[in-house]
């Protein structure tokens, strides 16, 4: 590491890693909205099968949503999956200004430049910035695993995930 600024490097290192926590939070959303299609659609095969098929996100998501809502029309529960899945759809461009970003030295800090070179200039992305969304997207899939155990797959009594999340309550009040 001759000539390299072992403080940079730190830097380097620690931005690589808020990433990689970045992405696997983000997995886990995806996991918890593959276990709720899987339930609402009554099979883990043809789930499976029909959400592998579709490249982009935003596809599965409406996929997923069509089934909830059908499984959910006239429930209670139906206005609470969509503020989710709104969410859901919002937190998703953070994600890709992570996923499709190039790592800059700026100011001797390490910084993201979303989507570099194929849009118009974007904000940097400080390390702060992905451990927020780290942050934000570990919520959104805790949100989902209670509404999934709670609504779509209840589960018996001592199993419950506990009370509902401070998320939904804060999505329900933005919406009013």
């Amino acid at each position: 590491m001759s000539g390299r600024d072992p403080s940079l490097e730190q830097k380097r290192i620690d931005m690589l890693t808020a990433v990689g926590h970045c992405i696997t939070s983000w997995s886990s959303v995806e996991i918890n909205l593959i276990c709720i299609f899987r339930d609402v659609s009554g099979t883990d095969g043809l789930a499976d099968a029909l959400l592998t098929e579709p490249r982009g996100f935003s596809t599965r998501l409406s996929m997923i949503d069509q089934a909830v809502q059908f499984r959910l029309a006239k429930t209670s529960h139906l206005d609470d999956w969509q503020l989710l899945c709104k969410h859901a759809s919002g937190l998703s461009s953070l994600r890709n200004q992570v996923a499709h970003a190039t790592m800059l030295n700026y100011n001797n800090a390490c910084v993201l430049q979303p989507y570099f070179g194929s849009t118009a200039a974007q904000p940097y992305l400080s390390i702060d910035d992905v451990k927020s969304r780290v942050l934000q997207f570990h919520e959104l899939a805790s949100c989902l695993d209670w509404f999934h155990s709670t609504v779509i797959a209840p589960l018996p009594s001592p199993l419950h995930l506990g009370p509902e999340p401070d998320l939904l309550a804060r999505l329900r009040s933005r919406r009013a």
